[in-house]
């Protein structure tokens, strides 16, 4: 599927990643339409989309998707924390909002589906490299909400027949993200303060930079079908030494500590991304020394 002119729809337009593949989209030549629930959105390319505001729970919007033929769904509860805090906002988002917009989907005209999900779904690890196959025992309510929702995406795709494809990403960073997420954390914490204080510094995680993200998911879009696929880097590392990265990217001297955690939790993380690779031809490019430079820098500038 070429995306050039066709009518494409990106719910969550206004956060991260939204907003890096919303750009992606207007530079590829589709028909943009944004929509996000937090207001104006600031892009320096906002006359070349069209923007709507909605709740992704609001009925209302059922009647605005019949004309898209591809749909990024995005838009979601993200905050872990929030997530255990208030589990039924959690689920009546993540998991209520997407019937809702697959409701909008089953007389309509779509061609395609990509539901953004998270690696989050499979728990704690059995094996490693995790691939998609692995058992989903999800830990927690925003986990938990995004499994329902894959399974939403794929009952709904089969019975009324249009594609729809799962990715699961795992650690995506980059330029604008908040610093809900550990990079912006400890960037802002090495530029800014003495100590760099996170959870369990031993711990792993595979982490993406934005730019590969965003192309994986426009080339399993443009591939289409019924697929579940990892996003992820497919390198494993530890907190302390992206911490260490950092610092010496930074060429700063903070000490890095480690504050009281839970013993329980994910101790390791690394997607197998062949199945992606293989069917879509799609591979990350930008390793994470550059890609932490490139965060870095934007947050040095901003």
């Amino acid at each position: 599927m070429t995306l050039k002119n066709k009518e494409v729809l990106v719910t969550g337009a206004g956060g991260f990643i939204g907003s890096h593949l919303t750009e992606k989209l207007v530079n590829l030549g589709a028909n943009v339409t944004a929509l996000t629930n937090i207001g104006e959105i600031n892009y320096n390319f906002l006359n070349k989309i069209h923007t709507i505001q909605y709740d992704i729970r609001d009925k209302k919007l059922r009647g605005q998707i019949k004309d898209y033929e591809l749909i990024f769904h995005l838009a979601a509860l993200t905050n872990r924390n929030e997530a255990i805090k208030e589990p039924e906002k959690a689920f009546d988002i993540n998991t209520f909002g997407t019937i809702n917009i697959l409701e909008g989907c089953k007389n309509s005209k779509i061609k395609g589906l990509i539901y953004l999900s998270t690696a989050g779904v499979y728990g704690i690890p059995t094996y490693f490299p995790i691939n998609e196959e692995h058992p989903t025992t999800p830990l927690d309510p925003y986990s938990a909400s995004k499994l329902s929702g894959e399974n939403a995406v794929l009952s709904y795709s089969s019975i009324y027949k249009f594609p729809a494809t799962i990715l699961r990403g795992f650690n995506v960073y980059g330029p604008k993200q908040n610093n809900d997420f550990v990079i912006p954390k400890i960037i802002d914490h090495i530029l800014n303060k003495n100590e760099v204080i996170l959870g369990n510094i031993d711990s792993t995680r595979d982490f993406i930079y934005i730019d590969d993200f965003v192309d994986g998911i426009m080339m399993a879009a443009e591939c289409g079908g019924q697929k579940i696929y990892n996003l992820g880097s497919g390198v494993e590392i530890s907190i302390k030494n992206v911490a260490e990265k950092v610092r010496a990217l930074a060429c700063k001297e903070n000490i890095i500590k480690t504050k009281d955690y839970g013993k329980s939790g994910i101790l390791r993380s690394v997607a197998d991304i062949s199945k992606i690779k293989k069917e879509t031809g799609w591979k990350p490019k930008i390793n994470l020394e550059d890609g932490l430079m490139k965060t870095l820098n934007y947050y040095k500038s901003h």
